[in-house]
């Protein structure tokens, strides 16, 4: 498949719907079901492919863009730490969880660890869309809407997940939430940006 920057915008933007949407069932479906359910590691293998889709798609639009290189970084370093994250669920979780018992603080410290890097990365990703939000601001009619929109859920996410990374998960669903609503907007951000960008 050829690349070009419109395609490689739409791309993201799926993949982050996509992760909208495991997110959503992680909470109604994953959870209620237990630590031992089989969903959880294949929603968890879902979201490994989408973050990895963003963090290779989004480091090309970094330099091939032309514009809101910062956004584009911001967007596939935080695919990337959410690729380590989700990874550290994958591999270390159930052996830690097994040896909870003889060693009680080593899933609490890998658990807060994977937090520190999910947090980072909606961080970075609520970063990206108040970034792509500024430009949507300048424009007019819904675009404009979409731009603020875009900017206080970009803030809350940002402000939310800063104060998560270090307090462990005193602030997980607050933060978890913000940044899943970041996640959302910043999907339709490069949506609604992708037919006024010169494709190449």
């Amino acid at each position: 498949m050829k690349f070009t920057i419109r395609s490689s915008m739409t791309a993201i933007a799926c993949a982050m719907i996509l992760l909208v949407a495991t997110q959503i069932f992680y909470m109604i479906v994953v959870t209620p079901a237990g630590p031992d359910t089989a969903l959880r590691p294949m929603t968890w293998m879902i979201e490994m492919a989408a973050f990895t889709l963003i963090a290779a798609t989004a480091m090309v639009l970094a330099a091939r863009a032309g514009s809101a290189p910062l956004a584009w970084s911001a967007i596939s370093i935080g695919g990337l730490l959410n690729m380590i994250q989700v990874g550290m669920g994958l591999a270390m979780f159930p052996p830690a969880a097994g040896a909870s018992e003889e060693l009680a603080a080593l899933f609490d410290t890998i658990l807060k660890g994977a937090f520190f890097f999910y947090f980072f990365g909606k961080v970075l990703f609520s970063l990206a869309v108040m970034t792509l939000g500024s430009f949507l601001l300048k424009d007019k009619g819904w675009r404009k809407v979409v731009g603020a929109l875009a900017i206080i859920t970009g803030l809350g996410g940002a402000v939310l997940g800063i104060l998560a990374m270090p307090t462990g998960l005193d602030w997980m669903m607050p933060a978890g939430i913000a940044g899943t609503l970041a996640s959302a907007m910043l999907a339709l951000a490069i949506l609604t940006l992708r037919n006024t960008v010169e494709d190449k």
